[in-house]
């Protein structure tokens, strides 16, 4: 009888292998929308040292996925008639290296952060809880076998063993589970909201600006659409706006990009987190946002084909109409911005008004009469905050600039009156990655 139940497991977890086996086989010659092939355009970036071991490991994921249903039948035979022990080490050993075949590559050589893929890099290279236990049962239904043989375990050591990793995964979960603290912008040291949105390639960083390091990421709403394009302040302290696209630069290629707005809040202690989507998925790539007094929010989207030469810029307003610009401007080089300003205020130059919202009207400019690189104003609108240069493209540092009294004329960044070298400046952040949007 025991020799039966131990078959009978180790028959269990050959048929789960081929099943694994044919699932990934047909998924592969037979397209559909839940599992398709991903691929990732990037540079070869794996360390020489690593390339035998990648090759090697290229090489026995297939060979290991074919012949693991084979090599258990004939651990299940062994099993049964001669040496279980050693052929349950064996199985377990082999579902083993089967899954080291399949994450090893992604070890050695990690997709770097300017890598373009059909989904988030960051989800490729990882394995869920739920995908590890399937992985991994060949392996518990070898050892039942095992059990079924051999006799009987020493409980009391795998009680204390199970109860350690309960206790374990007791102490994460409280710690994922506790409240998180509320969302609203920490003034620094000197009064100015502590946390500023970086947009850095295809990332939000949270910037903390009264240690000039960073407090962490927004993380992705969608595997899908995980490429930061455009950053705002929302109405509330803490509050932001969020723009994502499907990946990377070439986008619009084919005329199939998608965008997405979110709503992103920031805690007390500098940690982000996505909330709900504002508005419709947008065709196109979603390149600015700015939110009015009243919640209005404003966008500005590229749409087209690059590769037919037929591209086109929108203003729209969410839940509103939108205005075409033509195709005079693109996802490179000078983009139009949008903001809402009242009825007195200073505009940079080839200003454009859209709409008016209350007191409020949406305008649409070109970046020209900007300080080089993104800004952002304070919530009082007297501090200002700029991307700057360091030393070359890829060394960023922001700069906060006293513009004055909320209200006088040197309070729009933008005014001919204005020599941001005349103004007093602090340096409050800084890092080795670039800098294309801002959000205070």
């Amino acid at each position: 009888m025991p020799r039966a139940y131990a078959l009978f497991w180790w028959l269990t977890a050959a048929g789960w292998t081929m099943w694994t086996l044919a699932d990934s086989t047909l998924s592969a010659l037979i397209p559909s929308t839940s599992s398709r092939l991903i691929f990732c355009d990037m540079a070869d970036r794996t360390p020489e040292w690593a390339l035998p071991v990648e090759d090697f490991l290229w090489l026995a994921r297939p060979v290991v996925e074919l012949a693991t249903p084979v090599l258990l039948l004939l651990l299940a035979w062994a099993a049964t008639r001669m040496h279980a022990l050693w052929s349950a080490a064996a199985g377990t050993g082999l579902v083993a290296f089967g899954y080291v075949a399949v994450q090893g590559v992604s070890w050695l050589s990690p997709l770097p952060e300017d890598a373009t893929c059909g989904v988030d890099p960051d989800t490729l290279g990882t394995m869920s809880m739920a995908a590890m236990a399937w992985t991994f049962l060949p392996a518990a239904l070898i050892l039942l076998a095992a059990r079924a043989q051999i006799g009987p375990f020493p409980w009391r050591a795998v009680g204390a063993i199970a109860l350690t990793a309960a206790l374990v995964a007791g102490v994460v979960l409280a710690v994922r589970l506790a409240p998180e603290a509320p969302a609203g912008q920490t003034a620094a040291q000197d009064g100015t909201p502590r946390y500023a949105l970086v947009l850095s390639g295809r990332r939000i960083v949270v910037a903390d600006l009264q240690t000039g390091g960073d407090a962490g990421t927004v993380p992705t709403a969608d595997p899908r659409l995980y490429n930061y394009r455009a950053v705002a302040r929302d109405v509330a302290p803490g509050h932001y706006l969020a723009a994502a696209s499907t990946h990377g630069t070439q986008a619009l290629d084919g005329g199939d990009a998608r965008s997405r707005i979110y709503r992103v809040t920031v805690a007390g202690n500098g940690d982000a987190a996505v909330g709900e989507r504002v508005g419709p998925e947008f065709k196109g790539v979603v390149t600015e946002l700015a939110a009015a007094e009243d919640g209005t929010i404003a966008y500005t989207r590229v749409t087209g084909d690059f590769e037919a030469n037929r591209i086109e810029t929108i203003v729209g307003v969410v839940g509103g109409r939108e205005w075409s610009l033509g195709d005079k401007q693109g996802l490179e080089g000078e983009k139009p911005g949008v903001r809402w300003s009242g009825p007195t205020a200073q505009e940079p130059p080839d200003t454009r008004e859209l709409v008016a919202y209350g007191e409020q009207s949406l305008r649409v400019h070109t970046r020209g009469g900007r300080p080089r690189g993104p800004i952002a104003l304070d919530p009082s609108g007297r501090y200002l905050l700029t991307a700057r240069v360091i030393t070359d493209d890829s060394s960023y540092e922001l700069v906060r600039i006293d513009l004055g009294a909320p209200g006088k004329p040197s309070a729009a960044p933008w005014s001919p009156e204005v020599t941001m070298g005349d103004l007093p400046e602090k340096v409050v952040w800084a890092a080795e990655r670039d800098v294309s949007g801002l959000a205070w």
